[in-house]
């Protein structure tokens, strides 16, 4: 499960810095070389289980 819930979290931010003019796979792939490199966040899927 926590596969999982880490694979959303990284989707839903690789949406939020996805350029709004990709439109084909070739733009998706000149973006990817292109774009920001942001660093692994850190990420503790039990953190949420202990806070509650």
């Amino acid at each position: 499960m926590s596969d999982v819930l880490t694979t959303y979290g990284l989707f839903l931010l690789s949406l939020e810095n996805l350029d709004e003019n990709i439109k084909t796979v070739e733009d998706l792939i000149k973006f990817s070389k292109e774009a920001k490199r942001l660093k692994r966040p850190k990420f503790d899927p039990l953190l949420e289980i202990k806070e509650s």
